[in-house]
């Protein structure tokens, strides 16, 4: 499973599937220095400021 969000409740979005393996990708685009090292430890992958969804669609790619 790969989760993608924004928030520091997205990751709990996963919460009642089944899955062998999850991925958590969260987007980080303010209030940087306050919620840097909280965003590190709920997600697995944090983009920091206004990036697009290249890391995922290339991530993606690698893992077919």
């Amino acid at each position: 499973m790969i989760l993608i969000g924004d928030g520091t409740g997205d990751p709990g979005m996963s919460n009642g599937f089944e899955y062998n393996n999850i991925i958590k990708i969260g987007f980080l685009n303010s209030d940087l220095e306050e919620k840097l090292e909280y965003y590190k430890s709920i997600y697995d992958v944090v983009i920091i400021g206004d990036e697009d969804i290249s890391f995922v669609l290339n991530f993606l790619k690698e893992i077919k």
